[in-house]
């Protein structure tokens, strides 16, 4: 198994036209924990965030936390998808 260091991006669309700034403020001080649950957030307007988490409540936990600068509620547009892998390297808790 390769001891490189996984790269994973998170992204959405602002429907609220904030700027990087306060995308930056909003996530200076949260964390998460990575895992081999796949949370995945389709049918909204911000595009398809998806997260590798520990669980599925914590990666609803953080696209939740993206929702609400994004100007997103999850809970109430689009659908939640839950998957994951088995692949040691995929699923890296981190």
């Amino acid at each position: 198994m390769s001891q490189a260091r996984l790269r994973k991006v998170f992204k959405y669309r602002d429907l609220t036209g904030r700027d990087v700034e306060a995308h930056t403020v909003h996530w200076a001080s949260f964390q998460w924990e990575a895992g081999p649950v796949c949370v995945i957030h389709k049918g909204a307007a911000w595009g398809v965030p998806q997260v590798w988490a520990a669980t599925a409540a914590e990666g609803k936990r953080v696209i939740r936390h993206a929702g609400a600068i994004a100007g997103v509620d999850p809970d109430q547009e689009g659908e939640w998808i839950v998957t994951g892998t088995l692949d040691p390297r995929i699923g890296r808790r981190g």
